[in-house]
Formats: structure tokens, sequence, C-alpha cells
């Protein structure tokens, strides 16, 4: 029969330490999920301008005929980014709640981690920004949140003048 393991302090130093390191990879992840979703943007954005400049470029020269190809591609690309935002905003957003689960914790057992916030806090909250932007919820959630509606946005922006251009033709 297996005899059970003794218990540990969860206060220990290793437990902090292994904290840290959880926290550090959670980070780190949502750092480069920002940033891939950030270059995939605007890869789709500028394939899906070119397109668009094309059929516009097209519509003043009569002897070109418009391909309905190139404006049914650009719609598509039109429909896959939102999709694509919407599908990386649910991954921010776990992504997000993981590192509030560990912050928190880190907060239980970490009493320099608690200490170092306070006093960010008081730097950060000399800057009108900060006040008004990001003290409610933090830079994280504003990343986490306000890309994506940015990016969502500007994908309503582009299909509508999509078809515009393609509607004026």
């Amino acid at each position: 029969m297996n005899k059970p393991e003794p218990s540990r302090s969860h206060d220990s130093a290793d437990d902090i330490d292994r904290l840290w390191q959880w926290f550090l990879h959670q980070d780190n992840l949502l750092a480069t999920r920002v940033s891939v979703f950030l270059l995939a943007q605007s890869i789709l954005i500028a394939v899906t301008a070119s397109l668009i400049n094309t059929v516009a470029g097209s519509s003043h020269d009569s002897r070109i005929p418009l391909l309905p190809e190139i404006f049914g591609l650009a719609i598509a690309i039109n429909l896959a980014g939102p999709a694509l935002t919407l599908v990386f905003w649910y991954v921010f957003k776990l992504n997000y709640e993981n590192i509030g689960v560990v912050t928190d914790q880190l907060r239980s057992l970490d009493r320099l981690y608690v200490d170092t916030g306070h006093k960010e806090f008081e730097r950060r909250n000399a800057h009108w920004y900060f006040r008004v932007l990001f003290r409610k919820k933090g830079m994280n959630w504003v990343i986490v949140n306000v890309l994506p509606v940015g990016a969502l946005l500007i994908w309503c922006i582009i299909g509508a003048f999509s078809v515009a251009v393609f509607l004026s033709r």
C-alpha cells in the first residue's frame, strides 16, 4: 500500500518559485498570442486592402472586366478576419483568466509581490491616463479586450468599403 506523502506548506519558497514560473509562462503566452494576432490581422488586412484596391482600380478602366473572383476573395477574407478575431479574443480571455488565478495565488503567498504591487499602483496612479483608462481593470484586460474590438471595427469598415466599391462598379 502506498504511503501518503507528508503535506507540505503551501507558502514554501519552492511553491512560490513554481507559481512565479507559471505566472511568467502564462504572461509570455499572452504576449506571444497578442503578437501572432497582430501579425495575422495585419497580413489579412493588407491582402484585403490590396484586393479592394485592385477592384477599385479596375473600375476606372472600362476595358478591364471586374473579376467576381477578386471580389469574392476579398469578401471571404473579410469574413475570415472577424472569425479569426473572435477565436483569438476567446483564447485571450482564457489566458487572462489563467493569469488572474495565478496572480491571486501569488498575492496570498508572496508578501513582496503585494508590497511591490502597491508601490507600482501608487506610481502609475500619478498619471491621468492610468487613472482614466486602466485603473479598474489593468493593462492586460485592455489588451485582451480592446485589441479584438478594434480589429472587429476595422473589419466592419473594410467590409462596408468592399461592398461600396463593388456596388459602385
